[in-house]
């Protein structure tokens, strides 16, 4: 009997350590890796020293985070990942109310003022340890960034191990033994672990020589630590998560701001990181870690957090692909400048030697006339062919432009050819066939946008899906000329069937696929000029149609508000429902504020107040001549006045207003210079 009151007693113990070990929390472990890069890990695995690196690699979810934040300095970027939203930050060396009080009056002059301790405070309410191991220290500068995103609001961690030289390099153990060792202290007093390994960091700001080689040990150690924490990890329930929240300095030359990150764990498949912040295959924003740390933990994000969960999407051969995608977002980081300071002059300057042409050489124009149409024809083919090209798959940018400029070669000398007798006809197909080309890219994904010269930087993480400005700003002029030269070419009068269709069109796209609301409010408002000026309303049906248009707009907000998948506009749906209408007039101050500081740093400054110079002087030099062509096309006076009444909308409502109004300009200074050559 007592024998098998034992064996009972035994088996009851089993079952009870059995169940407790199903029911205990799970752990989220966050491994911060500054400055570690794709190009280290590719080297790990083909090293064959790293197994546990591998097994990360090809068994975990990976991709790219963006590292932006208000300043570009590693602790803003620890900060932004803490709050849930881009931060400014200075390093450091330890944590507490007046610190944190400090950073608060640093953000109150940012765009986003943010604030420290969202994370911890979060955690804390509902119960979850947070712990803290591990530093940045380099000679004389302390660094505790790992605070700025686990801290609560009052500067504290439940649990703290950050003394010591966790990073000391020259030695063969790097400081990872003293990681360890902390670790095991910790571990079982806390649910949420965030380790900061600042070796990285300190070699980039010590190290002179050897660096490769010092970059090599560390990640050997990391690895080692990975396998080390791999021995407290349950895979199906523990996550551990590695990131690097800012770029190496190797990158900050070619304005790379993409880091690595691998989720592992959590009973998760393989694949590639996804988020609808980005909507992009193997990328998250770095203000998506807070709501997928918290969501770990089946906690709600806080207000004002607009990052969304990383989920991930199952994909073969992941991490060859992870790399085929860097590979390209460096390529088009490191030139994008190039291109686009090249293309801010040339444009204009043909524009230009055109205008000096009809003034100074008028006698050789008729002469030479198709001399001067064809290349006003090329430059406007420049966006369309961009974005044609932008799939072609080389990093070899003398191949790449090679491409660019022999397909916009083909295009403009065949569609001018074809139409030599009236060469109206070819910019009518220009605008035409841009207006399309984007439209079918937007409806099939965008995926030419994305990887175009003239898409939107992933690196200055302000946008990652829809249209950008600088297409933004095509997409309408090109619809507005299509439109006014469709009635001028072919129908010969208005056809307000036909305007309604090409701007529902154009608000389509840009209401639901991905503009943001500056964009929606400038085609509205150039469909409203399109009706007034072509008098096709009277003054009580303009009172109406204005009406129905804010009902339009109130409606859009209210359905994107309570979309489940995030936009540009829901986002300004909820930021409308969260902010004070004083707050809204401030919104769009900053708005103003922010183009006028961009306008005296961006090279789409120049190609701005070129055209806009070209455009102004022309209609009033040579003498008589606009009206001369006003009176033989009226369609055409009509689409120039539209867009120059609609150019305000576009640099007011848009953060980069200025890009935008620029490419906007292209079509209205490209057509009146084709007026002005054939008049």
């Amino acid at each position: 009997m007592r024998h098998n009151l034992q064996k009972l007693l035994i088996f009851f113990i089993i079952i009870t350590i059995f169940f407790f070990n199903i029911i205990s929390a799970q752990k989220l472990f966050l491994v911060l890796a500054d400055r570690l890069t794709l190009n280290d890990l590719r080297r790990a695995i083909d090293s064959g020293k790293c197994p546990n690196i591998s097994l990360l690699l090809l068994n975990g979810e990976i991709g790219l985070v963006t590292t932006k934040a208000i300043w570009t300095n590693s602790a803003s970027s620890f900060l932004t990942i803490g709050a849930g939203m881009q931060s400014a930050s200075f390093q450091v060396s330890y944590f507490s109310p007046s610190i944190i009080k400090q950073i608060i009056e640093l953000n109150k002059g940012t765009k986003y003022k943010s604030e420290p301790g969202k994370l911890g405070d979060s955690l804390n309410r509902h119960g979850f340890k947070v712990a803290v191991i591990g530093n940045s220290d380099i000679p004389f500068l302390s660094g505790r960034n790992s605070f700025l995103i686990a801290s609560s609001s009052m500067g504290t961690v439940d649990v703290s191990e950050v003394e010591g030289d966790f990073s000391s390099m020259g030695e063969s153990d790097l400081g990872f033994p003293l990681l360890e060792n902390s670790f095991i202290r910790v571990v079982n007093q806390a649910d949420f672990i965030v380790i900061e390994i600042g070796s990285f960091f300190q070699i980039e700001n010590t190290c002179q020589l050897n660096c490769d080689l010092y970059r090599e040990k560390i990640v050997s150690g990391i690895d080692k630590f990975i396998g080390f924490i791999l021995r407290f990890f349950d895979p199906f329930k523990d996550c551990l998560i590695i990131v690097s929240p800012s770029v190496s300095q190797g990158f900050l030359a070619s304005n790379y701001k993409l880091s690595p990150i691998i989720k592992f764990g959590g009973g998760r498949e393989a694949g590639l990181l996804f988020s609808y912040t980005t909507r992009r295959k193997g990328i998250a924003a770095n203000i998506d870690l807070l709501p997928s740390f918290l969501n770990f933990f089946n906690v709600s994000k806080p207000n004002n957090v607009y990052g969304n969960v990383i989920n991930s999407i199952e994909e073969e051969n992941s991490l060859g692909k992870l790399i085929r995608l860097e590979e390209k977002q460096v390529f088009l980081e490191k030139y994008r400048r190039v291109v686009i300071k090249f293309l801010c002059f040339f444009q204009p300057g043909i524009i230009l030697f055109s205008y000096l042409m009809i003034i100074f050489w008028k006698k050789y124009v008729h002469n030479y006339m198709n001399f001067l149409l064809y290349p006003l024809i090329f430059i406007g083919f420049i966006p369309a062919s961009l974005l044609i090209t932008a799939g072609f798959s080389s990093n070899n940018i003398f191949l790449f432009l090679l491409c660019v400029f022999s397909v916009n070669l083909l295009l403009s000398f065949l569609i001018f050819y074809i139409f030599r007798k009236d060469p109206m006809f070819s910019f009518l197909l220009l605008c035409l066939s841009t207006f399309i080309l984007i439209i079918i890219d937007q409806l099939l994904g965008g995926n030419l946008i994305k990887d175009s010269f003239l898409g939107y930087s992933l690196s200055g993480a302000s946008r990652f899906y829809g249209i950008g400005n600088e297409y933004m700003g095509i997409l309408l002029s090109s619809s507005i000329f299509s439109l006014f030269f469709i009635f001028e070419k072919i129908l010969k009068k208005f056809n307000v069937f036909l305007a309604c269709l090409i701007f529902g069109i154009s608000i389509y796209i840009l209401g639901f696929v991905g503009l943001n609301f500056g964009g929606l409010i400038s085609a509205l408002v150039s469909f409203l000029l399109t009706l007034v000026l072509t008098k096709q309303i009277d003054r009580k049906s303009f009172l109406l149609v204005f009406l129905l248009i804010v009902i339009f707009v109130l409606t859009i907000l209210f359905f994107q508000y309570f979309n489940k998948v995030p936009s540009h506009i829901s986002i300004f749906a909820k930021l409308i429902v969260d902010i004070r209408t004083k707050d809204i007039m401030n919104l769009f101050l900053r708005k103003l504020s922010m183009n006028f500081s961009i306008m005296k740093a961006s090279v789409w400054s120049y190609i701005f107040f070129s055209l806009v110079f070209i455009i102004i002087i022309s209609l009033y030099f040579p003498k008589e001549l606009y009206k001369k062509i006003v009176m033989k096309y009226q369609f055409f006076h009509e689409a120039l006045l539209i867009s120059l009444y609609t150019l305000p909308a576009i640099f007011i409502l848009n953060d980069s207003g200025i890009v935008a109004s620029a490419t906007f300009l292209l079509f209205p200074a490209i057509s009146l210079m084709m007026f002005m050559v054939l008049e």
